[in-house]
């Protein structure tokens, strides 16, 4: 592995403990997302843009194009959840800038796939009908759950929608490498479970320790775990 993309990771460790040990001194075991300083948020979220620097350009491939292009909207969807740019909506323009992010993984994904000449239409087919189900799911029995804003709900599973898409070509591009990618689908996972730790906690069906802490760890494990796959030998 680069001795710079090992540097970072010594970085994020460095910043996770930090932010362990000021979590620790503090009374609020249910700390929130802002209970996390800009200041590491943003070292965490550069780093990961740097890593992918490095990665794309050792290893100048569709993969990490995509991916490098994903981490940079990502970083700008970071600025949107702290509340440094302005939206109307945090929350949505959070979700519409990750779910851009989230294309430009699964584009990747595809694009390594194809030039595996592993593409098969069958299983693209079966991908949208997986979406398709998940959406109808969504409407069905989340929707009149539902407390908030009708057009926060509809982003949501779009979202929702996007991530699900990702993590399932994520799989495809596992298998289709024979394992070579599995740190990919690994990374996929994690963000479901970020990202399902968000949405726990904006519907506030009910709170999660250090909910924080957790989403950023699982969060930059994932962003990172996509980015090092290709390296990965």
């Amino acid at each position: 592995m680069n001795n710079f993309i090992f540097l970072i990771f010594i970085l994020q460790i460095c910043v996770f403990i930090k932010l362990i040990i000021n979590l620790l001194k503090r009374k609020d075991e249910y700390a929130s997302d802002t209970t996390i300083p800009l200041r590491e948020k943003l070292i965490l979220s550069t780093s990961c843009i740097v890593c992918a620097i490095i990665v794309y350009t050792n290893n100048t491939t569709y993969y990490s194009i995509f991916v490098l292009t994903g981490m940079i909207i990502s970083f700008f969807g970071d600025l949107a959840m702290a509340g440094v740019l302005s939206f109307s909506n945090r929350l949505i323009g959070g979700m519409t800038l990750f779910g851009l992010a989230h294309i430009c993984y699964f584009v990747g994904f595809i694009f390594t796939i194809i030039f595996m000449g592993k593409f098969k239409i069958g299983i693209s087919i079966l991908n949208l009908f997986i979406l398709i189900i998940f959406i109808c799911i969504c409407n069905k029995f989340i929707r009149n759950k539902f407390n908030g804003d009708i057009d926060t709900f509809n982003i949501g599973v779009v979202y929702s929608t996007l991530i699900l898409n990702m993590a399932i070509n994520a799989l495809w591009l596992a298998f289709a490498s024979q394992g070579k990618f599995i740190i990919t689908f690994i990374g996929a996972s994690l963000f479901i479970i970020s990202d399902g730790i968000i949405a726990f906690m904006e519907s506030q069906l009910f709170q999660i320790k250090h909910s924080g802490l957790v989403i950023w760890i699982t969060y930059i494990a994932a962003q990172m775990c996509i980015i090092i796959s290709p390296i990965i030998k």
